[in-house]
C-alpha cells in the first residue's frame, strides 16, 4: 500500500453491514482489513469484536468507492445521526453528498463512524 493512507474505523454493527458490500465491489488488493478483538484471560472467555478498520490509499479509486458505499449507507439511515471522528474533530452528519464525503476522506487520515 502507498504511504498516503486513509484509515476508516467502523463499529462492529456498521462494519458488518458495510464490509460485505465493500468486499463484493472492490478488489481485495486495494485495501486492508483489520479487526480489533478484545479477549479475556480465562477458561471460558469469548472474544468480542471491538471495531473493524479498513486501510485504503488516499484518493485512490478504492477510497472513492468506499466513500460512495458509506454515503449510501448514511442516506439509508436518515433517521439516525452518524458521528464521524477525524483528527480534526467530530462531525455529525445525516445526509452527505458524495463530494462532501470524498473531501473528508481525502483530507483526513483517520475516520471513525458511529451511529447516534
Amino acid at each position: 500500500m502507498p504511504k498516503s493512507e486513509t484509515t476508516i474505523k467502523f463499529t462492529p454493527a456498521i462494519g458488518k453491514e458495510l464490509l460485505s458490500i465493500i468486499q463484493d465491489n472492490i478488489p481485495e488488493s486495494d485495501y486492508k482489513i483489520r479487526r480489533r478483538i478484545r479477549i479475556a484471560d480465562s477458561i471460558n472467555a469469548v472474544g468480542t469484536l471491538v471495531d473493524i478498520t479498513i486501510i485504503v490509499a488516499t484518493s485512490s479509486p478504492a477510497c472513492i468507492a468506499i466513500a460512495s458505499i458509506a454515503r449510501k449507507w448514511i442516506q439509508t439511515r436518515s433517521s439516525k445521526k452518524i458521528t464521524m471522528t477525524t483528527e480534526k474533530g467530530k462531525i455529525e452528519v445525516e445526509n452527505l453528498t458524495s463530494k462532501e464525503l470524498i473531501e473528508v476522506m481525502e483530507q483526513c487520515k483517520n475516520i471513525s463512524f458511529k451511529e447516534e
